[in-house]
C-alpha cells in the first residue's frame, strides 16, 4: 500500500468512537449485498478489524489482511479465542495467498492504493467461481480527506471510473449504491460527501 501515512504508529490509537460507529455503517452496507450463502472470505485493509468483527457471522472463515503490521497486531489481538478467523500482514500487490475466497470485501482502503486496476485484477484472481467482490469507498467531491500535498493514492472515486476498472478487470453483475450522505466544515462552510458500497461478481 503506497501513502505516508503511518498506520503502524496509528494503529494503538485507532479504534475511536466515531470509527466504530462508521465501520458499524460501513458493515450494514456490505452485508446487505451478501446474500444468504456461507463462505470463505478476505478483508482487505482491514486496519484493527473494526469491519470484519461486525461481519463474522455472515462468514464460515474469515481471513483479516492488512500490509501494516501494528494494524494486524491488534486484529490478533481480538480474534485469539475465536474460531475460523486468522490475520495476515501482506501487500497483496507485491505478494500472494495460496488460497481463494468466496467473498473479498474492502472499506475505505481502495483509495490508498495508487493502481487500483492492479489490485482489481488480484482480487479477480483470488476470487473462486462466482465470488463476490464489495468494496465500500468515498466518492470524489469538493472535499480533501487527506493532504493532497504528500498523500499517495486517490481523494476518492469517481464512481463511474471506478465501475468501468471492475468492469475491465472481468468482475460482471455489478451494482452500486450510496450509504452514507453528509456534510463536513470547510472553510466556514459545509461541503457535502458520499460514500458508495460497490457489488461485483466474478
Amino acid at each position: 500500500m503506497n501513502n505516508n501515512i503511518n498506520f503502524d504508529k496509528l494503529s494503538k490509537t485507532f479504534d475511536t468512537e466515531p470509527r466504530k460507529k462508521k465501520s458499524r455503517e460501513i458493515a450494514e452496507s456490505i452485508a446487505s449485498y451478501l446474500g444468504d450463502t456461507k463462505g470463505t472470505a478476505l478483508e482487505f485493509g482491514c486496519g484493527t478489524g473494526l469491519v470484519g468483527l461486525e461481519l463474522l457471522d455472515r462468514f464460515s472463515a474469515l481471513t483479516f489482511t492488512d500490509s501494516s503490521a501494528g494494524m494486524i497486531e491488534q486484529v490478533e489481538l481480538k480474534i485469539k479465542d475465536l474460531p475460523n478467523t486468522s490475520a495476515i500482514c501482506k501487500d497483496l500487490l507485491a505478494d500472494n495467498l495460496d488460497q481463494t475466497f468466496d467473498c473479498i470485501f474492502t472499506s475505505l482502503a481502495l483509495h490508498h492504493i495508487v493502481d487500483t486496476a492492479a489490485i482489481l485484477s488480484k482480487f479477480h484472481s483470488m476470487l473462486n467461481d462466482g465470488g463476490r467482490l464489495i468494496i465500500a469507498d468515498m466518492d470524489k467531491g469538493d472535499v480533501d480527506f487527506h493532504d493532497m500535498s504528500s498523500f499517495v493514492g486517490h481523494d476518492g472515486f469517481v464512481r463511474a471510473d471506478l465501475i468501468a476498472e471492475i468492469e475491465k478487470a472481468g468482475f460482471k453483475e455489478i451494482e452500486d449504491k450510496t450509504f452514507c450522505e453528509g456534510t463536513v466544515p470547510r472553510d466556514g462552510l459545509l461541503a457535502p460527501f458520499t460514500q458508495f458500497v460497490i457489488k461485483s461478481v466474478k
